[in-house]
């Protein structure tokens, strides 16, 4: 409902839906033309529900937006509609799911703060948190939420697991939520994204691996049934992978855009409205997607 863009000189680009003052402009109406925060810049820009999140150059964090479940992690739950820098902290990647956000500091350390009902933060229960709160005893390199769950990669490439699983998510082989990140068994990944209800992983070699909800046809596996465990895109390889709501977005290594999921108002760009279940190429249309900042003196999930 909102979009935020960086441009190549840091600067911040934004429009849509700012009831919330999620925009960060300082004030709550909608803006229907891309307008630029004044006076801030920011190297990357996380968006959930209603709420933003910003990190600079030198690894500060900014937030605006809701606030009612805590989660721009400022220990109150107070609206803030001008980017709001978190005092004594730092961050090199942020992750926002609907109301919670996810952050990964430079020694791999996970602070987590807002909704947590369904125990999504991975702290071990099911209480809302304001106040930025470490996972105890966890460290990952790369966090991705989705509506109600998160996934997390480590250092060794490892994936952990927390949150909702109704739907299969999580791709544990059952449908019973997780209140601590948990590993699954004999998998490794490099990417990760989330969409609402579902989640597709990248392996070394390029392998596509879906679980979750799949009435849209999201995990492209030419069926609408959910899927519980992880399972396998056959014949099919992407370099990136992103997912938005019930539908899913690959580039691969030739820089071709294939979609697949819901289709309503025509959001795969294939110029048609009806829903699509396996990987479909945008016709006439490559992407390449620019470099991913690296950041110095810290190993990231791999950078495609």
């Amino acid at each position: 409902m909102s979009t935020v863009l960086i441009d190549e000189n840091q600067d911040v680009w934004v429009c849509g839906f700012n009831v919330y003052g999620g925009l960060g402009l300082g004030h709550n109406n909608d803006i229907y033309i891309f307008t630029k925060i004044p006076d801030f810049k920011a190297i990357s820009v996380s968006c959930g529900g209603y709420h933003t999140v910003f990190i600079t150059e030198n690894y500060d964090v900014y937030v605006c937006g809701y606030n009612f479940y805590g989660q721009l992690g400022l220990g109150n739950r107070e609206n803030v509609d001008i980017p709001t820098k978190i005092p004594n902290f730092k961050a090199i990647s942020a992750s926002c799911g609907t109301n919670c956000t996810i952050f990964i500091t430079e020694n791999y350390d996970v602070y987590v703060c807002g909704y947590n009902r369904y125990n999504q933060l991975g702290l071990g229960h099911d209480i809302n948190v304001n106040t930025l709160t470490k996972i105890p005893d966890f460290k990952a390199i790369l966090a991705y939420c989705g509506n109600f769950h998160t996934v997390f990669i480590t250092e060794d490439y490892d994936v952990y697991v927390c949150g909702y699983n109704k739907d299969g998510q999580l791709g544990l082989g059952n449908f019973y939520d997780v209140d601590k990140p948990t590993k699954i068994i004999d998998f490794k990944a490099i990417s990760v994204s989330c969409g609402d209800f579902h989640t597709v992983f990248i392996t070394e070699n390029y392998d596509v691996y879906v679980c979750g909800y799949n009435k849209g046809g999201q995990l492209g596996l030419n069926h609408i049934e959910n899927v519980y465990t992880l399972t396998k895109i056959p014949n099919f390889k992407a370099v990136s992978v992103l997912c938005k709501n019930n539908s899913t977005i690959f580039i691969n290594k030739n820089e071709g855009v294939y979609v697949c999921g819901y289709n309503k108002d025509s959001r795969l760009g294939l110029g048609h409205e009806e829903d699509v279940n396996t990987p479909t190429k945008i016709p006439d249309f490559n992407f390449k997607p620019l470099q991913k900042r690296r950041f110095s003196n810290t190993k990231s999930a791999r950078n495609i």
